[in-house]
């Protein structure tokens, strides 16, 4: 479903216990919607993807996390929501090891 907003809604119904391959397996729905947002040479991703949602009706309990509603972001360790490697910074790291 696609919102006025351009938003993504994907709502799914899990009739079988909740397992770490569910877990993984709506995750990875997430990341699709995402994926099929863009075409490999996009020059702007900021016009073309769109904030993804995920609406899971489950029929379980998670143990692990007794949340009536519960959301999450990718972050890395600084509470940061995106990810990036800077070559750079890997490059002054090779240099230096290569001087011991």
């Amino acid at each position: 479903m696609k919102t006025d907003e351009g938003k993504l809604i994907d709502i799914e119904m899990q009739n079988s216990a909740l397992t770490k391959e569910v877990h993984y397996r709506f995750q990875i729905y997430g990341a699709r919607m995402i994926d099929h947002q863009v075409n490999r040479g996009d020059l702007l991703y900021s016009e073309n993807v769109h904030e993804v949602y995920t609406i899971l009706f489950v029929n379980d309990i998670d143990r692990d996390n007794l949340l009536l509603i519960d959301t999450y972001m990718p972050r890395n360790q600084l509470n940061h929501v995106r990810k990036y490697i800077c070559l750079p910074i890997i490059m002054s790291i090779f240099h230096l090891l290569m001087l011991l």
